[in-house]
């Protein structure tokens, strides 16, 4: 009975014998080898127009999650990867939109930022004193900041989605788990992609793609290099009739991607790549709400009621809230197979190094009314009060060793990380409250240095059980300078200046056990491959300095606050059957969370106990649990018919937060046993594919495989900003989706209509911005209205 290999050569040499292979059903007991999964990828291809469900088999899945190729259900950690196919079937065309696939996962995105929480672990914000929970990287390389982490999916391999703290092998800022990207790298055959996407709201999106293989002399067989553009535009979806703007919500990006790949030798492998990526919008966060009306109202009559105008896609305030990114940087990997010695097997050496840089500017009324009461704005230009642009800069380098042992029942992975950068964040908050005029220009700058060892061993005990543990040690030196000047002085006068210098070390363990049952016990039952593993596993997310003076270090010395620390304990179970047309993943999990981030009010007492000062900190102040379980299920009941679905539960609440601050009026509350803001319950997705030949004429070229499918996902409710704002709750939302496409049978062309929120879903989600305890108002965020559209792609 032919395999993968078989079907994609039928595919491309007779059609009329690829029909009659596709309808028999696939001989893939078991679990391949890891060259079978080289070979199914090359030939069943992520590059071919046609997906693996035409193939008549669940795709097998390679993936890299503890830096060594493995397949997905061999792997004793909790993964969602997803191909490129997948992303294109499921309408991604931005990292952001890979939420509605993925449990227990939530991205609160704007234009060019994201903020990640992967079971309820995040952070509690996007600047640049303060870490990310979740990790994304790209070819290896750390993106550490939200700013400029929205991109398109532009030449995409495949994107993993770890969950659960990553430290031992990812290192500081995985605690709540990993976004693990990689991109195509150049082959040795002259290739190309085209691809227009247009829709309503004025969506127009290209792609293009040449692979070129340099067969030149010496150069060839030895030099293969690769170009891909992106363009995504979209034209609006909500108004600012005080403005006259009728284009909030536009979005208009570039992304270049350029790569090489060179092989001196049957031993050595270089790859480089570089990229620039650049977006300018209009935000459409907008709609003001009153969470409680305050004594602002005597001294700014109307503005309440100019609150209550406001809708959800009408915002009249008086800032044209504009939001940029720029990012560009090169990376580029060595890789050295040296091969075998009288101990050890496959060694391989890898080098990882990276540059980065990224500038991003905004313009955000807090308010969401025509008063001016307070904006927040880093645009840039002749005029002080608008701010300067942000910018930050990266430089990593990180060596691994690859290698196995005793005839490679020990696998083992090591290495040095060293991590620089510099970020600067020169904002204005404007206040125009009659009573409170300022222009405060609040300049920080944060340089972080970054260093540790790492390593990883997997030992096969017996032909059904493997042990793996790991250790990572890291070292992680902060700096930071904070200086606020009063613009509205003359001349413009500091009022704050504060500085830091703290380093903070970390040590990351983990340990997995993980039992693959006998081949013998599937002789009576239509199983091919059950797993079951356990594992701890411990992450930490880096410390930071409040832009508070520490009154009890004395001079100027910012208060710091110190990392947060993560111990999950999980345990899964991976399964295949029925000739690979069933696998079925489930994992339970239970995190200690500790020395969160959050703000608290600290009172200040002068020597005779008379209170001095009362502050508003970020200090390691909460202690929670996560808990909760995970459910992936994929199924080929038909040849061509795919239903995919998963299930997300978690319950992640404070056990310990007294001193807490009320996001509503400032004072101190306990927060102990509530929620952790903004997380769902409770997640869900399902989706249903069916592809199928059909002949739209005589003609060979015009036979093809239509495929259809729909998708619909749910989250929950949540309070973003905690019960005591119920303004902020973001009830429980769908996402329904679908895409129609026909592929020809050369391969060569596709077409296809798509659609996204086709219920037309229009509730709060994402960003919420609070002045609830100043001038007694939040401002809320929706969900895009439905869109669709139509596609076209062709390749050679």
């Amino acid at each position: 009975v032919p395999g993968s290999t078989d079907l994609a050569q039928a595919q491309i040499e007779a059609p009329s014998a690829y029909e009659e292979l596709i309808e028999s059903p696939t001989d893939v007991g078991g679990v391949a080898t890891e060259a079978d999964a080289e070979v199914a990828q090359a030939e069943a291809g992520d590059e071919s127009g046609l997906s693996p469900s035409t193939l008549g088999q669940i795709e097998e899945i390679v993936v890299q999650a503890r830096k060594r190729e493995e397949f997905l259900e061999d792997t004793p950690v909790s993964i969602t990867a997803m191909s490129e196919n997948l992303l294109r079937e499921a309408n991604v065309t931005r990292i952001d939109q890979i939420e509605n696939l993925v449990p227990n996962i939530t991205i609160a995105s704007g234009q060019t930022s994201a903020q990640i929480r992967i079971r309820g672990v995040g952070t509690a914000s996007a600047g640049v004193a303060f870490e990310p929970g979740v990790g994304m990287y790209v070819d290896g390389v750390f993106l550490p900041r939200a700013q400029a982490a929205v991109f398109d999916t532009l030449d995409i391999a495949g994107v993993e989605v770890l969950r659960g703290p990553q430290g031992t092998l990812f290192g500081k800022n995985t605690i709540g788990g990993a976004v693990n990207i990689t991109t195509r790298k150049p082959a040795d055959e002259l290739e190309g992609f085209q691809m227009v996407r247009v829709g309503n709201q004025g969506i127009v999106n290209t792609r293009s793609m040449i692979n070129i293989p340099v067969d030149i002399g010496w150069f060839e067989d030895k030099l293969f290099t690769r170009l891909a553009f992106a363009s995504q535009n979209r034209g609006g979806y909500a108004t600012n009739p005080y403005l006259g703007l009728d284009d909030l919500g536009r979005q208009n990006s570039l992304t270049f991607l350029g790569s090489f790949r060179f092989l001196p030798t049957d031993a050595l492998t270089i790859d480089m790549t570089g990229t620039w990526w650049k977006s300018h919008g209009q935000l459409a966060i907008g709609q003001c709400a009153i969470a409680q009306e305050t004594n602002i109202g005597n001294f700014q009559p109307g503005f309440y009621d100019a609150c209550r105008e406001s809708r959800p896609y009408t915002h009249p305030m008086n800032v044209n809230q504009v939001q940029s990114a720029t990012s560009y940087g090169t990376w580029g990997t060595i890789q050295y197979d040296v091969g075998d010695t009288d101990w050890v097997e496959d060694i391989v050496l890898k080098s990882i190094t990276s540059w980065r840089q990224q500038t991003t500017a905004s313009a955000i009324d807090l308010d969401a009314t025509p008063f001016p009461m307070v904006s927040l704005t880093s645009r840039g230009g002749p005029d002080p009060t608008k701010g300067d642009p942000g910018d930050s800069e990266q430089i990593q380098q990180e060596f691994q060793i690859n290698a196995t042992a005793w005839d490679g029942r020990i696998n083992f992975v090591g290495g040095f990380f060293a991590f620089w950068e510099n970020a600067q964040r020169p904002s204005v908050t404007n206040v125009g409250i009659p009573v409170v005029t300022s222009a405060t220009l609040n300049n920080l700058e944060t340089d972080n240095f970054t260093w540790a060892f790492f390593s990883q061993a997997t030992a096969a005990l017996t032909e059904w059980a493997s042990l793996t543990a790991g250790l990572r040690y890291s070292s992680d030196r902060k700096q930071a300078t904070q200086i606020n000047t009063n613009l509205l002085a003359d001349p413009p006068a500091v009022v704050f200046d504060g500085s830091g210098d703290k380093t903070f070390n970390a040590w990351s363990p983990m340990a997995s056990i993980a039992l693959t049952a006998p081949e013998e016990w599937f002789d009576d039952i239509r199983l091919d491959h059950l797993m079951g593993y356990f594992t701890y596993s411990q992450g930490f997310k880096g410390g930071g300095f409040n832009a508070t003076i520490n009154p009890s270090a004395g001079g100027n010395q910012l208060e710091p606050f110190e990392p947060e620390t993560l111990d999950n304990f999980e345990i899964g179970v991976k399964s295949i059957a029925f000739d690979r047309r069933l696998t079925l993943n489930v994992s339970l999990f239970y995190g200690k969370y500790d020395n969160i981030q959050r703000r608290v009010t600290e009172t200040i007492f002068d020597d005779e106990g008379l209170i001095e000062e009362i502050l508003t900190l970020t200090l390691n102040a909460a202690e929670a649990t996560t808990r909760g379980a995970e459910l992936e299920v994929t199924a080929m009941p038909l040849p061509g018919l795919v239903l995919s679905g998963n299930i997300g539960l978690l319950d992640a609440r404070y056990t310990s937060f007294p001193g807490a601050v009320s996001n509503l009026d400032g004072k101190e509350i306990n927060k102990s046993g509530q929620k952790i803001e903004g997380v769902p319950s409770f997640q869900s997705f399902l989706s249903a594919q069916y592809s199928f030949p059909l002949e739209l004429g005589q003609r060979d070229w015009m036979r093809g495989w239509l495929t259809t499918r729909a998708q619909w996902s749910y989250q929950s409710d949540n309070y973003a900003l905690g019960p005591e704002v119920p303004q902020a709750r973001q009830p429980g939302r769908n996402n329904l989706g679908a895409r129609v496409s026909y592929d020809f049978f050369d391969d060569s062309a596709q077409v296809a209509l798509w659609g996204e929120n086709l219920t037309d879903t229009r509730v709060p989600a994402g960003s919420v911005f609070s002045l609830a305890n100043s001038v007694g108002v939040i401002t809320r965020n929706f969900t895009i209205p439905r869109t669709f559209g139509a596609e076209l792609s062709y390749r050679f």
